[in-house]
């Protein structure tokens, strides 16, 4: 069977694509943001998937997708690509752009090859096999938390469980959909029924709300394009239900989240959504065309960020669409309503010709629903901004395209010529594109690595060391890397404000300040919305005794991040310091009405508390002056 499957395959090299691919998907699993370099690691492993199923097949035989929804992929795609020439903050945008390529990677990588059975099946069964493993880690420390801390929500090892939802979700549908497929109730139903369980399981101890209100829809949705015999429902149904019963039941925490599922309004987290949509709006309105950026949402939100209703960390719109509204313009948000239209219309098409009962249409209908569920999730959370989950996608669209394929064949693929100076051309340009990726992948890696190192350098004193990572991160990393040059800023800064006259000249001072206010002035051509920048530099006018650009520096600060709890302190020590303790109280006061850390929360109430009674002066005093005027 191996040897007739690579034969057909056209390579011996059969199921390397797909351990590639589970590769990526395990590596990015760990993925906690753009300054975590294990998506390096991921993105290399598609790459690879990428290589050894397309240039073989491109010498052997190989077709494209072409049907509408695989062109609007590409299409959007593309355009994601082309918004990295317009960002503001181009360093952000090219690492989350190295996460978005997960989607079309996986997604053409297992279509490209023109005899794929194989490849898609062993691609589906490895994640279904992954997304198995962590729907029973999720149970494991969903009772592990409640035993020892209280805390039955699982999350791990993704960052956020809303996200683990996600990945759980599709899973549940894909498994839900095997076992409504079987006709009878043999032991491939009740194996099928007991995977499904467990993952449903895993779902439950996520305690995602929204994740439940979509696993609800698509399921529904499932249920009706299959319509299975009635006595399958039924027992999947009850088996469903008495879980979650037994759940609600044991743990106290799990039953009263489910029942605020049916008062949403009283939801602080639908507030908080309301909050971030409607900043979101506002930004589109100010960048409508080009955007902001891919990936810079949260350094631009800040300013619009209302005090005392946003309970979120303020880094996602938790709509994944609006988002890519924000940060590339309404441009992108309609390509991808477009792409999610023509996948609708090809379903519908699909279902119409495959008739009941048959593999084909458990497949579509199954894929279908649980792509349905991503995207609805995507509506109220941000799947689509992570990697797994896109990965897990591009597995999944690829089976339903090729079902889909399998009963509309016409227009569903184009053969590319394998002979002559076109086989050497798409596979030179297959080349240059993964050269292309990896090249990026690995420079904008490296380049965070040796930040990383040097800062730990630098904190355990070791200054040399810390200069030549400083050096190398700057060699390794993109150009849009200005990590490294804040870094240093800094650097010289803390020097300035020590005691420089015991260690070097007026003339090498003036040289260290001269030289970081030229690295924060190219820092900021490359990261415009970036606060610590103006910090910074306010903190450099304060070793000049320039009061009046101190004070602008840090306004400035604060404008572009009010919860920059640095820049609001040095701010108001310096109006205190000036004789203005009331508005100083008040800036402080003012900061509390953010989330921050609990440290910051006590500095800011010691600080008050010092400045209490000269405050509640002051302001008397200004009263008194008022109404002498009046």
């Amino acid at each position: 069977m191996f040897r007739e499957g690579a034969r057909k395959f056209g390579h011996p090299l059969i199921f390397l694509p797909a351990l590639a691919i589970l590769g990526g998907f395990g590596f990015s699993l760990f993925f906690e943001g753009y300054r975590d370099i294990i998506y390096a690691p991921a993105i290399l492993c598609l790459v690879a998937a990428a290589l050894t199923a397309c240039l073989p097949a491109l010498w052997s035989a190989a077709h494209v997708p072409r049907a509408l929804p695989a062109l609007l992929l590409l299409t959007f795609c593309t355009y994601v690509t082309l918004s990295l020439t317009w960002s503001t903050v181009p360093y952000a945008s090219l690492v989350t752009w190295l996460v978005f390529l997960s989607l079309p990677l996986v997604f053409f990588s297992l279509l490209i090859p023109a005899q794929n059975n194989l490849l898609l099946a062993a691609a589906g069964s490895s994640l279904a096999a992954a997304v198995g493993v962590l729907a029973l880690w999720a149970v494991v420390q969903a009772g592990l938390g409640y035993i020892t801390h209280g805390e039955p929500r699982a999350g791990g090892p993704l960052p956020n469980p809303n996200n683990l939802a996600t990945i759980l979700n599709m899973g549940l549908l894909s498994f839900m959909a095997l076992t409504l497929g079987i006709k009878n109730r043999g032991r491939s139903f009740y194996a099928a029924l007991a995977l499904t369980l467990i993952v449903f399981a895993g779902l439950l101890s996520t305690q995602s709300r929204g994740g439940f209100r979509c696993f609800a829809v698509a399921a529904a949705a499932l249920v009706l394009v299959l319509r299975p015999p009635r006595v399958h429902v039924l027992i999947l149904g009850g088996a469903l239900a008495a879980l979650a019963l037994i759940a609600s039941l044991s743990v106290t925490e799990f039953g009263s989240r489910l029942a605020e599922l049916a008062t949403p309004a009283q939801d602080p987290n639908v507030t908080s959504r309301l909050v971030l949509w409607k900043a979101a709006l506002a930004l589109i309105a100010e960048h409508p065309w080009r955007g902001t950026g891919l990936g810079t949402f949260y350094l631009y939100y800040p300013p619009h960020r209302p005090p005392l209703i946003d309970n979120s960390g303020g880094f996602w719109v938790h709509m994944d669409p609006l988002q890519y509204g924000v940060e590339m313009g309404i441009i992108a948000p309609m390509l991808f309503y477009f792409f999610l239209a023509a996948v609708l219309e090809r379903t519908v098409r699909a279902l119409r010709q495959a008739p009941s009962g048959t593999k084909e249409r458990t497949v579509i209908a199954g894929s279908f629903c649980a792509l349905l569920a991503a995207i609805l999730h995507a509506h109220i959370c941000f799947p689509l901004y992570t990697m797994p989950v896109l990965i897990l996608c591009g597995v999944i669209l690829a089976a339903w395209y090729k079902a889909t394929g399998a009963v509309m064949p016409a227009g569903s693929f184009l053969s590319l010529p394998t002979e002559g100076a076109q086989k050497f051309v798409t596979s030179t340009a297959l080349l240059c594109t993964a050269a292309m990726i990896s090249f990026s992948a690995f420079s904008s890696a490296a380049g965070q690595f040796f930040l990383t190192r040097g800062i730990d350098h630098i904190k355990a004193g070791q200054i040399s060391a810390f200069m030549n990572d400083i050096q190398n991160a700057a060699n390794w990393g993109p150009a849009t890397f200005i990590d490294p040059d804040v870094q240093l800023a800094g650097f010289y800064l803390d020097i300035l404000s020590g005691t420089p006259d015991a260690l070097f000249s007026k003339e090498e001072q003036m040289k260290m300040r001269d030289t970081a206010f030229d690295l924060l002035g190219r820092a900021e051509s490359l990261n415009p919305a970036w606060a610590e920048i103006d910090y910074k530099r306010a903190r450099l006018y304060e070793t000049m005794n320039d009061d009046e650009k101190a004070f602008g520096a840090l306004e400035k600060a604060l404008a572009k991040n009010p919860q920059h709890f640095r820049a609001r302190e040095d701010y108001a020590r310096a109006l205190i310091a000036h004789g203005w303790p009331a508005e100083a109280y008040d800036i402080l006061a003012r900061g509390r009405e953010w989330p921050h850390a609990q440290d910051v929360e006590n500095r800011y109430k010691k600080l008050m508390s010092e400045i209490t009674a000269l405050s509640t002066l002051q302001k008397q005093r200004q009263k008194q002056d008022l109404a002498g005027q009046e």
